[in-house]
């Protein structure tokens, strides 16, 4: 359907497609919930793009990948809202150390909130070797040098392709 906008992400080696929710023009005060606490912009998180409308077919293909290892995910954890989403949360991200830290602590949304950024938590998540986690360090001041709003938007321009307008996964 040329009407229909798909979004392609990695997995492993081979890519996959789902519909592009920011490609009708979704709010940026709507998208600020795919600012995840430690830094991470969910909307780039094969996780979210994959709970997006579209094919489930291709769901049950990336679960066939994900089946069986560390997370022991099943169909229904493959999906994710946004960290901080009052819908589905990721299996690796519902009991993360940051997110139930910033639950604990008034006026603290982001680690960028906290007084004790950067903290030894959010330093060791950092440095655990993912790529997408050795930005988070900056991601946080960042975030907290241009706003909410500002870095929100940022992030979706930065993780969409300027070629056909699709939204990007981390390992593409």
């Amino acid at each position: 359907n040329p009407d229909k906008e798909v979004v392609f992400f990695a997995v492993g080696f081979e890519t996959t497609a789902a519909p592009n929710p920011k490609s009708k023009g979704e709010a940026v005060e709507k998208a600020e919930r795919l600012v995840a606490v430690c830094g991470t912009y969910c909307g780039a998180c094969p996780m979210y793009i994959n709970n997006q409308p579209g094919d489930t077919q291709k769901r049950k293909e990336m679960f066939e990948r994900y089946a069986g290892g560390p997370m022991n995910m099943s169909l229904e954890t493959l999906v994710c809202d946004g960290c901080l989403s009052d819908g589905n949360i990721a299996v690796h991200c519902k009991n993360c150390n940051m997110r139930l830290c910033a639950k604990d602590k008034p006026d603290v949304t982001r680690c960028s909130d906290c007084p004790d950024f950067p903290c030894s938590r959010i330093k060791d998540f950092s440095s655990d070797g993912k790529p997408h986690h050795a930005e988070l360090l900056d991601n946080l001041r960042n975030l907290k040098k241009m706003g909410i709003k500002d870095w929100t938007k940022h992030e979706q321009e930065l993780w969409t392709c300027p070629k056909c307008s699709n939204s990007l996964s981390w390992y593409d």
